[in-house]
């Protein structure tokens, strides 16, 4: 469980309003990781989180690669750094 809310879309500021939707493709409703949610309390660093994660994400775009590798390595540094979500 995280240690701070998630920002929620009615909690949100204009400014994370608009990259949320940015982040659904234009769309102003639908689902987000909640990593974005918690990166919403720093809307620069949730900007510059954002191009790290479309890298990887099978749809992102510029993900290459078996996507069973990335889910490891992400699951991976998680245990590294030991996240327990």
């Amino acid at each position: 469980m995280a240690r701070l809310p998630y920002v929620t879309d009615e909690s949100a500021s204009p400014q994370v309003r608009a990259i949320y939707t940015a982040l659904r493709g234009g769309r102003t409703e639908g689902f987000l990781p909640n990593s974005f949610r918690l990166l919403a309390h720093s809307p620069p660093a949730l900007r510059w989180f954002w191009p790290f994660w479309a890298a990887i994400h099978p749809e992102g775009g510029g993900a290459s690669g078996d996507i069973r590798y990335r889910e490891l390595a992400i699951i991976r540094t998680s245990q590294i750094n030991r996240c327990r979500y």
